[in-house]
């Protein structure tokens, strides 16, 4: 979140002036210069500033000043879009102009403290190159801001290379970086407020040559093999050699104690993971939601994309990846077009770098062989299939349909975009919440700190909440769901105990929840008493 106060340089609150173009910000608190004409200041008595957070519908009188002040003050509760306008009153007391709904605004701003989400930054040798390839999620980036570089074990400490020939729209990027040692690649991008994003990975070192011809290249991935029994397949990475063998993911089975500073303890909960929609995805009754395990996986790379100084191809977008807290995963597909031949059977395709490799996954047998059956179905025929994946990350997959006849889209090579990407994310977020202090500017007040970071944290993640007794009912601090700051400043009411449970909830896109919770009662009147003599009289007569 950005913080400290932000001057809108060259700024003119002049009633009737042209809006301007919006002008992004990376912090809440604005300060906004009043400038006035000199020959002005004796006519005007005061002036008002308005502000509107939905473009102009509704506006409220935020900041009073008199002609004299240099500037007002202005503290956006939350991200987004404001419009200001500024109303001048005389000495006679004559509002200009009259309607403040009818002028147009002074300026517009929009207050974004959100940095840009770099995720799915992904550097691999081939040959004498190093391709990069990455997904960037931001709102209101700035594109020429976009930068990629690499360190070597040849350069300085320090010391950064550019990569040019970077364009926005495909994503990726080869180069060479003159060296067979570990490589250090980083990308940072800017969005219009100045927030800055940056991704970071590492490169592991040329492998040696291969003593044999059979030997499997180790510039190639493992693959990801489905096992041969029935049912849905997993998918496992094989223990070959030159490759650690896979390890099931643990979800933790016992509570894990988070530090509670500086007096308390406090009880990190890690619940079992969930979907992130509202209802979790079953696939429903005769759906076909078996596969039949492929028994020749295969890894296809494209010369053409491989290749040193080669052409590569220009790529669609990455569609969104959808978050999802669980590594089985139900895909839903829907066959809007056939021929009297009926559908035979559908490949499922994956991909865990986007496109730059592929492994067959399996097939599922349709066998929707009459043209009655096709008229039955209304021409759409919807189906799903299951798959385990065997980790945490980005998962993209490609489906082909083959009808009765054998046609079907073409498999996928190097390249390729994925048609559905999912991102699994098990892990929870971890919180750590920490006694509270009293707020020094207002009586009664407490200051609540936390900390909590995750990868996918949602927009607004935190929830506080306070309850009198253990199994008791929970009572919101502050909005049901707040924006990650790290504080919140809670004017205690008068009518709660001076000594309540308090709870931090904190969320992320995948649906996976941590909370940390106070074992015991803290204090939250934490006011001194006040005392001062009033005067001396004689001694009291018994």
């Amino acid at each position: 979140m950005g913080a400290g106060t932000w001057v809108l340089a060259g700024l003119l609150l002049a009633v009737g002036a042209t809006p301007p173009d919006v002008a992004h910000v990376s912090a809440r608190e604005l300060s906004i210069p009043i400038r006035l004409d000199p020959s002005l200041r004796g006519q005007i008595r005061e002036l008002m500033l308005f502000s509107s957070a939905d473009q102009g519908q509704q506006w409220q009188k935020v900041g009073v000043a008199g002609p004299e002040k240099p500037a007002f003050t202005f503290y956006a509760p939350a991200d987004g879009e404001y419009w200001f306008s500024v109303a001048a009153i005389d000495r006679d007391g004559n509002q200009s102009p009259r309607d403040i709904t009818k002028a147009p605004p002074s300026t517009k701003i929009m207050v974004d403290t959100v940095r840009p989400d770099v995720r799915s930054l992904l550097a691999e040798r081939q040959g004498d190159e190093i391709v990069v390839r990455w997904e960037i999620q931001e709102e209101y980036p700035d594109w020429n801001s976009l930068k990629l570089e690499y360190h070597t074990a040849e350069m300085a400490a320090g010391q950064w290379a550019a990569v040019a020939g970077i364009q926005p729209s495909v994503n990726q990027v080869a180069f060479r970086p003159n060296s067979t040692g570990p490589v250090t690649v980083r990308l940072q991008v800017k969005d219009l407020a100045e927030n800055v994003g940056q991704g970071q990975t590492e490169v592991a070192a040329a492998p040696a040559p291969p003593t044999s011809s059979g030997a499997q290249s180790a510039l190639m991935p493992p693959p990801l093999s489905p096992p041969a029994n029935a049912g849905t397949p997993a998918l496992t990475p094989p223990a070959s050699a030159g490759a650690p063998p896979s390890q099931p993911l643990q979800m933790p089975t016992s509570n894990s104690e988070r530090s509670w500073s500086p007096v308390q303890q406090a009880t990190m909960i890690r619940p079992a993971p969930s979907w992130s929609s509202p209802q979790p995805i079953i696939p429903g009754p005769n759906t076909g939601n078996q596969l039949v395990a492929s028994s020749t996986p295969r890894i296809e790379r494209s010369s053409a994309f491989g290749a040193p100084g080669g052409a590569r191809p220009e790529r669609s977008p990455l569609p969104p990846a959808k978050m999802v807290g669980t590594t089985q995963v139900t895909l839903h597909y829907e066959v809007t077009r056939y021929g009297s031949s009926g559908l035979d059977k559908v490949d499922l395709f994956i991909t865990r770098d986007d496109g730059l490799t592929w492994q067959h996954y399996g097939e599922e047998r349709i066998a929707l062989t009459q043209l009655a059956d096709a008229k039955a179905l209304s021409g759409s025929l919807q189906r799903s299939v299951t798959v385990t994946l065997p980790e945490d990350g980005v998962y993209g997959f490609w489906l082909i349909v083959k009808s009765g006849a054998g046609k079907g889209r073409r498999e996928p090579k190097s390249g390729d975009v994925p048609d559905m990407r999912v991102e699994v994310d098990t892990k929870p977020p971890v919180a750590e919440l920490f006694a509270p202090e009293l707020d020094p500017e207002h009586r009664d007040g407490l200051v609540f700190h936390w900390t909590a970071t995750d990868t996918n944290l949602t927009r607004t993640p935190i929830t506080l909440e306070w309850s009198d007794r253990k199994g008791g009912e929970w009572h919101y601090i502050g909005a049901p769901e707040m924006e990650n700051t790290g504080q919140f400043a809670w004017k205690v009411p008068l009518d709660i105990p001076s000594k309540v449970f308090l709870r931090l909830t904190v969320r992320d896109t995948a649906g996976n929840v941590a909370v940390a919770e106070t074992n015991e009662t803290v204090v939250v009147d934490l006011n001194e008493p006040e005392v001062k003599f009033t005067g001396v009289g004689p001694r009291s007569r018994p």
